[in-house]
């Protein structure tokens, strides 16, 4: 075949994390792929070769947002490429832009990955806007649109931000199910692990969890609250690090900055928690500990609630709300062994029947061939 195909994101690290076997099995399937993002820690472990391009995380600087539409459209004409997957906002946008730019010599295909809005589409006001019609601009030059959550699709189409027959829905990023297997609950209640992974925002739910905690904590002491993740000192919203130490020093929450073997911590863990008010796509961290059998406690919010069952294998709780979160941490805590052990076998199961990474690659080959068939009629 030697077609060559782009994958593209705003972090090298998402592309390790979230697509590597995709990578892998385009490669199997005889494409020649390469990464495009910025440069990272990551980008040297990529199965593919790397190509640098400068993205701007924050905010929309017209001059540097035409900068990278140059700097993308000039990557697909040096390369050649006959297919594009870009995932994040920016390359959503701009990359599909650019290679539309090239479409009179070459007709490139496009497909996008919209995950989590973040908290930009939380409320109206002039970026949401802006970001609106940019999608609305760009996105009727796409050949298909996933979303990786119902909220966001439903939302797209209604406002028209997209074609709708353009359009289908992908059950998150996926989890490769082999990588985080399921593993047994430690299963002592009196000393049981809830362990919260994610960037530390505070609409990631953080001040909630950590309030929590600490309630719980006066009539458990035994029970450990972690906290997995750095906070952003560039994100006018996140947790601080004199936060964080206040928290550590007075026993509330035991905190890992971070880890190269998640799978090991979620394996000591009880219970992923994640009350996340961020508009998020499917959180990794709780695919991850479904995966691993973990039962969930999340909030009822996009993104977040299609990975509980309410009582099966875990909680939704009201987003923002401590007293929500505080009830479901208890009715946890108060199951017997047994309940809570049923709860882990169903996230395997759901993690198994409906995100497991597999099913997501595949939708990706087989919307690669509808598109080759189309190039050949």
């Amino acid at each position: 075949m030697n077609r060559k195909i782009a994958l593209v994101s705003n972090t090298g690290w998402s592309l390790y994390n979230f697509r590597r076997n995709l990578m892998i099995a385009l490669q199997g399937k005889g494409y020649d792929v390469i990464a495009v993002s910025p440069a990272d820690e990551y980008t040297g472990k990529l199965p593919v070769r790397h190509i640098p391009v400068v993205v701007s995380r924050k905010g929309i600087n017209p001059l540097g947002e035409l900068r990278l539409k140059e700097a993308l459209q000039e990557i697909y004409r040096q390369e050649n490429v006959d297919y594009v997957l870009h995932f994040t906002t920016k390359p959503n946008i701009w990359g599909t832009l650019a290679a539309a730019s090239l479409s009179k010599k070459k007709k490139i295909g496009v497909i996008n990955n919209i995950a989590g809005l973040g908290i930009v589409f939380a409320k109206k006001g002039p970026v949401r806007f802006i970001l609106e019609n940019l999608y609305r601009f760009s996105q009727g030059k796409a050949d298909r649109i996933f979303f990786q959550n119902p909220d966001d699709w439903d939302m797209f189409k209604a406002a028209r931000l997209v074609p709708a027959e353009k359009t289908a829905l992908l059950p998150g990023s996926g989890v490769d199910i082999e990588l985080f297997p399921y593993t047994a609950l430690p299963g002592a209640k009196d000393r049981l692990v809830f362990i919260m992974s994610a960037r530390l925002l505070k609409e990631k739910g953080v001040c909630q969890y950590v309030a929590a905690a600490r309630s719980i904590r006066k009539d458990y002491p035994l029970i450990t609250f972690q906290l997995l993740g750095k906070p952003d000192p560039g994100n006018r919203t996140s947790v601080t690090q004199d936060e964080i130490d206040h928290w550590v020093k007075d026993g509330t929450v035991e905190w890992i900055p971070w880890s190269d073997n998640v799978p090991e911590l979620l394996g000591k863990a009880d219970c992923v928690v994640l009350p996340s008010y961020y508009r998020e796509g499917t959180p990794r961290s709780l695919l991850e500990g479904m995966a691993m059998g973990r039962p969930l406690i999340t909030a009822d919010s996009p993104g977040c609630r299609e990975t509980v069952v309410e009582g099966v294998n875990g909680y939704l709780v009201e987003p923002k709300s401590i007293e929500s979160l505080e009830k479901a941490l208890r009715s946890f805590i108060s199951l017997e062994s047994e309940e809570r052990e049923k709860m882990s076998r169903e996230s395997r199961k759901l993690a198994e029947e409906r995100f497991d990474e597999k099913i997501v690659i595949s939708r990706y080959l087989n919307t690669l061939d509808l598109l080759e068939e189309d190039v050949v009629k």
